[in-house]
């Protein structure tokens, strides 16, 4: 196994150089507990250093460099070491392997922390100044305690790796929310009806220049004071049935700007019902005024064929209906009429251009 491999693996539990944590405080007291003995500690093997994580009766915090011990314990992760005496074990010949700060140590148990794949990220250690024994028992209770170190190292590594996944993906999301031109958002209100959001995109201030995404999460209410005061009470009913129903809230408000320009908005979330009984939607704010000004466009168009129209049409049917009951008509008659239809041709088509030039502009200014 490859060294770079190995503190490759070392690197993703994000462990060096962190506070001290109990649990394996707790397990390092355990150990020493266990083995009656004054030192213990689990450590960590950098690239070119041995640093301590969670230590009793170890007053430095890392050895600068990677002693023959260290690297015995990189190259048999399956084994456990066991010096009884350094100053008798012949595997050993450099005799400063065994200090510790101004500590020269006699006793030494290491057992290696193990991934899963075999890779060797420190030892669980029991150490003392003296020589000693220690029995098989021992060694076995030592090794289900390295183990659960492993489990937690696992437990942690997972739970960071999904932290990083989720930092991407709401990094993401907000590159995706602030690009859009909807404005999305989380909120909740509690059992007493007060509004809190949880998350607004940073495009909130497109729907008013008097708002920013800090300042909504801080001050919710303030979004109140931007809604147009004939549209207030009936956006916070609709919320509230969207509320008590859990159904899907939609409505259509106006904004009033700071210089008091009106925009039409829709707001469109989802409830979802929590545990702790409030109530959180998760949707968007759209601003709808160019959709309102299309419709109030075909509503006028529609008015203006009706009416506008009504008088050409109705000078065509009148023609139509005296040529049907003039049954024998000469050529003058016939020239007659047909300069009446021809009147009422040009008449529409005036009409016809007018109305298509008109609403042609005013098309294009909805898509503004």
């Amino acid at each position: 196994m490859s060294e770079s491999k190995r503190l490759q693996e070392l690197y993703a539990y994000q462990i060096l150089d962190t506070p001290s944590e109990k649990k394996l405080d707790d397990i390092v007291e355990i150990a020493a507990t266990l083995c009656d003995t004054p030192i213990a500690a689990i450590s960590f093997f950098d690239k070119d250093r041995q640093w301590f994580k969670a230590k009793k009766g170890v007053f430095i915090d890392e050895i600068a460099s990677l002693n023959d011990i260290c690297t015995y314990a990189i190259k048999n992760p399956s084994k456990v070491l066991v010096v009884e005496d350094a100053v008798l074990d012949v595997r050993f010949t450099d005799v400063s392997s065994f200090d510790i700060g101004k500590k020269s140590i006699r006793f030494l148990v290491n057992v290696p922390l193990t991934t899963l794949d075999g890779q060797v990220l420190g030892v669980l250690s029991v150490m003392d100044l003296k020589p000693r024994q220690i029995t098989p028992r021992k060694i076995n209770a030592l090794k289900l305690l390295a183990l659960e170190v492993g489990q937690y190292l696992e437990s942690k590594k997972a739970i960071y790796s999904q932290e990083v996944t989720l930092k991407k993906g709401t990094m993401a999301l907000e590159r995706f929310s602030n690009q859009s031109t909807s404005i999305f958002l989380q909120f909740e209100i509690d059992a007493q009806g007060k509004l809190n959001f949880l998350f607004v995109s940073k495009g909130i201030n497109k729907m008013h220049a008097s708002l920013d995404d800090e300042k909504i999460l801080k001050k919710p209410e303030e979004i109140y004071t931007i809604i147009h005061p004939d549209d207030l009470s009936y956006l916070k009913q609709t919320i509230l049935d969207s509320c008590v129903n859990l159904r899907m809230w939609q409505a259509e408000f106006r904004i009033v700007s700071e210089n008091g320009d009106v925009s039409w908005h829709e707001g469109m979330a989802k409830p979802v019902k929590k545990e702790d009984g409030k109530v959180m939607w998760y949707g968007t704010f759209q601003d709808i005024s160019g959709k309102k000004e299309y419709i109030k466009t075909l509503e006028q168009m529609s008015f203006d064929i009706s009416h506008v129209l009504r008088k050409p049409i109705t000078t065509l049917m009148s023609i139509i209906s005296v040529i049907e009951i003039e049954k024998d008509m000469d050529e003058q008659s016939l020239k007659m009429y047909a300069g009446y239809l021809k009147a009422v041709g040009e008449e529409l088509d005036k009409f016809t251009k007018m109305l298509n030039d008109s609403y042609y502009d005013k098309w294009m200014g909805t898509q503004q």
